[in-house]
């Protein structure tokens, strides 16, 4: 046989070597999370994660800020589970946290977390528009922005300027209560009370996360 030949064959043979030898080499670093789909969430998003060693069994997704077996955790709803994917909802941000930082991880049923190398940014609502600008008493508008969750939050309109970050559920003085129609992840419809008189006026969303102020944004006539 050529020295060519043999040459041939040793690649052929290393090849098929590594082709063999690598998959266990994966396996045997145990599972882990390869890729998030989502950078910023926030309530009501659909999050699929993929890797590997997730399990055949349904476990949990948790996210939390600092370490992933923190105490105070977000909830989520697993929708979808395989081996190397997994399809989450995040349903509901725990009571001491809201905006900022999260570390996530995979944990499979009856075994340890499988950490996310990566972060996630929870937030609430995001810039904001006003629809149209000028309405009559009671009238309609819209609002848009991002990361406003498919949750239905509060659409409040006045006087801003009172409103203090976490000032609870009480009704701010200088704000009225819009009713809403039609809220989803981008855009919200509400109608004006019948208690706000006419002027500019601030607009404010308000969800299960956060507060978000669009300052004179809308003139009632």
């Amino acid at each position: 046989m050529s020295l060519r030949a043999l040459t041939i064959l040793a690649a052929a043979a290393c090849a098929a070597l590594l082709a063999a030898v690598l998959p266990a080499r994966a396996q045997d670093a145990g599972p882990a999370i390869d890729s998030v789909d989502a950078n910023t969430i926030t309530i009501g998003d659909v999050v699929t994660i993929t890797g590997h060693g997730f399990g055949a069994k349904k476990g949990k997704v948790v996210t939390s800020a600092g370490i992933v077996k923190a105490p105070a955790q977000d909830r989520w709803k697993v929708r979808e589970w395989s081996d190397t994917r997994v399809v989450a909802l995040f349903k509901k941000v725990h009571r001491e946290l809201r905006e900022g930082t999260r570390s996530l991880a995979v944990v499979p049923k009856g075994a340890e977390p499988v950490p996310y190398l990566g972060s996630l940014q929870v937030s609430g609502p995001i810039g904001g528009g006003v629809s149209p600008t000028t309405v009559a008493p009671r009238g309609e508008f819209s609002v848009f922005a991002k990361c406003l969750g498919s949750k239905k939050g509060k659409i409040l309109v006045g006087d801003a300027s009172s409103l203090l970050p976490g000032a609870g559920a009480k009704l701010p003085p200088g704000l009225t209560k819009a009713k809403v129609l039609v809220w989803d992840s981008f855009s919200v419809q509400a109608k004006l009370s019948k208690k706000l008189g006419p002027g500019l006026h601030d607009v404010v969303i308000v969800n299960s996360i956060a507060t978000n102020v669009i300052e004179d944004a809308l003139t009632v006539e």
